[in-house]
């Protein structure tokens, strides 16, 4: 498989993980004046005024205006806050440093409980610090990066955020959390797999996708060739289980377990799927997001929310008597 490194620029990247590019006139007022503020949901919900998302947007946005406008103050002191967030929530467990997520979070009708980690969190957490070492050129924010990514891939992790599945596939995987204990039957009844301490995983089409291209611009920024196999492992994974995230022609999945539950962005599947495509020489993956745009613009664009709405209705009436 050929990965098309020379043509994957910064503003392809930002594009392919939604976070920019961004216009070059925006000037933070102050250090809470953020690009992107955090998730009203994770600050008032959940009280953790963190998000890796976000982080990683707001990092972009100030990559963008210290390159246009220069070092000021208010950039330098953004970036210093910025940085105290994510490092308030950055856990180390042996030699692995983890993004961890503070709080219970429900999920397909269960809850995950705190904290629950994952690839998605530390790969978009990464990207940010990856955008930081490029506005700043210190040093300590790409060894931040360093240590999330090497923790992501790493085959000895205590927790480990991504390995193969019992269908030999190998995934990064969105959510490792512990379960309730109530609830363990019921999450393996929809296909959620445990591992041998305990936690369990699950195989999100959209998280995977993205962390693929957080390691991606890892490697386009380091040369560093160690995320080589867990790339390209993860690219071939999608190339045999995409296809699935159609289900049944009437909406793009959230994932693999409770397959029936749609992807709270349909549009979204189209746009990752096809960035996967043009990263890559498969051709496996470029039929597949020709078939996702094509089904996405005859079938769903017009009734996109109605068609979410009844799928998750759907999924209700299927997992509620599992619960049971």
């Amino acid at each position: 498989m050929k990965i098309h490194y020379e043509t994957l620029t910064q503003d392809w990247f930002d594009k392919a993980l939604s976070t920019g590019p961004h216009k070059s006139n925006w000037i933070p007022k102050h250090h809470l004046d953020l690009f992107r503020p955090w998730p009203e949901k994770y600050v008032n919900l959940y009280h953790q005024p963190f998000n890796p998302f976000a982080f990683a947007i707001n990092a972009c946005a100030l990559a963008t205006s210290c390159k246009t406008h220069g070092a000021l103050k208010t950039i330098l002191d953004q970036i210093d806050y910025l940085d105290l967030a994510a490092s308030s929530y950055t856990e180390t467990i042996g030699n692995h440093t983890y993004i961890r997520n503070n709080f219970d979070f429900p999920m397909y009708w269960a809850t995950m409980k705190k904290p629950f980690y994952g690839a998605f969190m530390n790969a978009y957490t990464a990207y940010g610090y990856i955008k930081l070492h490029e506005a700043t050129n210190d040093e300590k924010y790409f060894n931040k990066a360093l240590r999330l990514i090497t923790t992501l891939t790493s085959k000895d992790a205590h927790i480990q955020l991504s390995n193969y599945d019992s269908d030999g596939d190998f995934w990064l995987y969105e959510y490792v959390f512990t379960p309730q204990d109530t609830e363990i039957e019921y999450l393996k009844d929809i296909g959620t797999e445990i591992q041998e301490d305990g936690r369990m995983r699950f195989r999100v089409f959209n998280g995977h996708i993205a962390a693929i291209f957080a390691l991606m611009k890892f490697r386009k920024h380091t040369s560093m060739s160690f995320v080589d196999e867990a790339i390209e492992q993860s690219i071939l994974t999608m190339s045999k289980n995409l296809n699935l995230q159609l289900f049944k022609q009437k909406y793009f999945s959230y994932s693999i377990e409770a397959a029936v539950l749609p992807d709270y962005g349909q549009k979204r599947a189209v746009h990752l799927a096809k960035h996967l495509a043009e990263a890559t020489d498969d051709k496996t993956l470029k039929l597949t997001h020709e078939a996702f745009d094509t089904f996405y613009n005859e079938s769903l664009k017009t009734c996109e929310q109605e068609t979410y709405l009844a799928g998750r209705k759907s999924a209700l009436d299927l997992y509620t008597p599992l619960r049971a």
